[in-house]
């Protein structure tokens, strides 16, 4: 089961204990082998000869795959296409049934023309454009430094022609001489901004609980989904715009996304300190061992 979630290998995800914690670091991403195993042998409780062997040399991805999701998300992003060629061959991937044999036109493709996005993890982030224009709202997230100077990064609500509101990370910009009307306030309407669509996710950290004005804009100290739904209504949307460099009302930009989970810190800190332990003991067993 390697490089799968250990706790489905028996493939019934209806009882399954987990002994460990989440901070462990147990992975929990599935493999198309790994899925398919489940699909094939182990919804199979009595297997011929001949059933391995097919089950064996299996070339199918599981729907369920992350290559199955590309794909719908491929043909999503690319429904308003016009050329008619690039139609044809977005229909045969569309209509692909997921098997890789060697014969399978749709199936090559594909695997050649699909985003290089094989981590699920990928699929949390496209491209976006959006067209409307910026709300009253921003929140003034502090203690940001960049370049070794302190200030704020700006996140700003977008409501969209179709009635969609969205926060928008528009970046940082310097506390000195910082003037909200002049440098952030946009009355402008009808506006196109680009930007990538990211999780809403945690920004920023409040070691202690805070209460914030009701007056706009709110100098915080962390701003995460939940916090956002209070002050803005529900509909806000549960994805940050990351806005590109060159649209309109743009700082500047200072967001990475976060490649490490929290579990993965604390699997190398309990890592380490299991280290720790193994040497202190080795230092006391073998420092006063009698020769």
């Amino acid at each position: 089961n390697c490089n799968s979630n250990p706790y489905l290998a028996t493939g019934d995800e209806t009882d399954v204990s987990k002994p460990l914690p989440s901070w462990t670091g147990i992975e929990t991403h599935q493999t198309n082998r790994a899925l398919r195993a489940l699909e094939t042998f182990g919804a199979d409780s009595s297997i011929s000869r001949d059933e391995f062997f097919d089950y064996k040399y299996d070339t199918q991805y599981s729907t369920n795959s992350v290559i199955a999701k590309v794909r719908d998300r491929y043909i999503q992003d690319m429904a308003n296409e016009k050329d008619p060629k690039l139609i044809s061959a977005l229909n045969l991937i569309k209509n692909w049934n997921l098997s890789a044999d060697s014969s399978n036109t749709a199936a090559a493709l594909a695997i050649i023309v699909l985003p290089n996005a094989f981590n699920e993890d990928n699929l949390k982030y496209r491209t976006v454009n959006l067209y409307g224009e910026f709300g009253q709202e921003s929140y003034l997230l502090d203690n940001r430094l960049y370049r070794q100077e302190a200030g704020y990064e700006v996140f700003t609500t977008f409501e969209t022609s179709e009635n969609s509101v969205f926060l928008i990370n528009r970046g940082w910009i310097s506390k000195e001489d910082f003037n909200y009307d002049e440098d952030i306030l946009l009355k402008e309407k009808g506006i196109s901004i680009q930007g990538l669509l990211s999780p809403f996710t945690r920004f920023g950290l409040n070691l202690v609980d805070e209460s914030y004005e009701d007056a706009w804009p709110k100098l915080v100290q962390q701003i995460d989904y939940e916090a956002a739904k209070k002050d803005l209504g529900a509909n806000i949307n549960n994805s940050v715009i990351q806005l590109s460099a060159g649209s309109s009302g743009a700082l500047e930009p200072i967001w990475k996304p976060v490649d490490l989970k929290p579990s993965r810190h604390y699997g190398y800190a309990l890592q380490w300190f299991g280290l720790a332990i193994v040497l202190i003991c080795s230092f006391f067993y073998y420092g006063f061992k009698k020769d």
